[in-house]
């Protein structure tokens, strides 16, 4: 349907359900692992998706015995084709631009947060999250629950109902943001957008992006809880974030502590799932290592020619 050629696509779907069982072995360990681990599949995706741009002469075709005895698609069907691509890619794009553009207005109107303890809660943040750049703290009516965005100047845009917040939930929600900042996760969410946008029919793309989502906010839920915060605590402060925000109004922008989308997994896995802190990182490292070197072989048969189809 794209630009991108079907083998292509084809290799995609296998790569993102090879990711899906390998995510599946790594259960128990750190979300760290699966988060790295759905990132590699991404990047895979666009890997794969410019060596079969760039290298169609090249691109690694099926056995002729594969191949449906069907005519090739007419060139009018693959101008409509092209033409639907291109629409559903446009909207996408103006989804990112109105999306930014949003992030740039609530960033020009909302405040400072307005309480005495607000700077000394950022600068604490700040050294537990190991975060050494300026951050601007900000409080808005326009946002439903904390989000973090900016790559070079980070902003943190909390709701209005934080002025009421206790001491404990602002530690933690600045933590959790902080770790956003520190992990550089909104420029990771700019290049998940710019490849929805590129793949926006392909449901494995969306599901890798979505897993992706899932496991970097499991990754800053857990860090948080390694600074000594009780999960139960922690998760307690989510719930509630999220009930205020159901009542409110405005929008859910930048990375959310509390999205809608992801609440209920992440309290399931902190309450429900066993944890194993620093002790598999051998056997993520082994993972992430044979799922690369996977990851390798499946490209290089983008460099076996092509077999001639009568």
């Amino acid at each position: 349907m794209s630009f991108v050629p079907a083998p292509a696509l084809a290799k995609i779907a296998l790569l993102v359900l090879a990711g899906l069982v390998a995510a599946g072995a790594l259960r128990g360990t750190p979300a760290r692992a699966r988060h790295d681990l759905w990132l590699l599949v991404i990047a895979g995706t666009v890997v794969i998706s410019l060596a079969g741009l760039l290298l169609p002469a090249l691109f690694f075709s099926v056995p002729p015995s594969w191949v449906p005895l069907a005519a090739p698609p007419s060139t009018r069907v693959l101008a409509l084709l092209a033409v639907a691509w291109a629409a559903g890619a446009l909207v996408g794009a103006f989804r990112l631009v109105h999306g930014l553009a949003v992030l740039r207005r609530i960033g020009h109107d909302a405040t400072p947060l307005s309480r005495p303890d607000a700077s000394e809660a950022l600068a604490g943040a700040r050294r537990a999250a190991r975060v050494t750049r300026p951050v601007t703290l900000l409080v808005s009516a326009d946002v439903r629950v904390p989000a973090t965005w900016g790559v070079r100047r980070p902003v943190i845009a909390l709701p209005a109902a934080a002025a009421r917040w206790s001491a404990e939930r602002l530690r933690l929600v600045l933590l959790h943001e902080l770790l956003h900042v520190r992990r550089r996760d909104v420029l990771v969410e700019l290049v998940l957008e710019a490849v929805n946008t590129v793949f926006w029919f392909h449901p494995a793309v969306w599901f890798a992006a979505r897993q992706l989502r899932l496991e970097r906010e499991r990754t800053c839920d857990e860090a948080v809880i390694g600074t000594g915060a009780r999960a139960a605590d922690y998760c307690a402060h989510l719930v509630e974030i999220m009930r205020a925000a159901a009542r409110g109004s405005g929008v859910v922008v930048g990375a959310g502590m509390a999205a809608p989308s992801t609440l209920e997994y992440r309290v399931r896995a902190l309450l429900e799932e066993p944890r194993g802190g620093g002790k598999p990182r051998r056997l993520r490292l082994r993972a992430l290592v044979l799922v690369a070197g996977a990851l390798a072989i499946y490209a290089l048969g983008i460099l076996t020619p092509c077999a001639h189809v009568a």
